[in-house]
């Protein structure tokens, strides 16, 4: 996963762009915890999209028009809010179990 200063802009704009990289990232922490996480993508793309949706109404609504615009740490944060609000991992079996 390349986290620079334009992978939010990539993520917000190109879904499985988001999905590849942040699924990359899931899997490669998962698998040093010696978890495989069993992925909903329907729900893991309804979180994504309320994300992007969300991150739309700040930008448009909620942020002065004089600012420098959202900070990626308040992209982060709604991100994490939507992901927490939809059960996109189905299962987590232990990395020995036969999936």
């Amino acid at each position: 996963m390349t986290f620079d200063e334009h992978c939010l802009d990539n993520w917000l704009s190109d879904y499985e762009a988001f999905r590849r990289e942040f699924l990359e990232y899931v899997y490669f922490y998962s698998k040093a915890f010696g978890y495989y996480p069993q992925v909903d993508f329907d729900r893991l793309k309804a979180g994504y999209e309320a994300w992007v949706a969300e991150v739309g109404i700040w930008q448009q609504s909620l942020v002065m028009p004089n600012s420098n615009g959202l900070s990626h740490f308040k992209i982060m944060a709604i991100l994490l809010t939507n992901l927490a609000s939809v059960d996109w991992v189905k299962h987590t079996f232990p990395k020995w179990h036969a999936v």
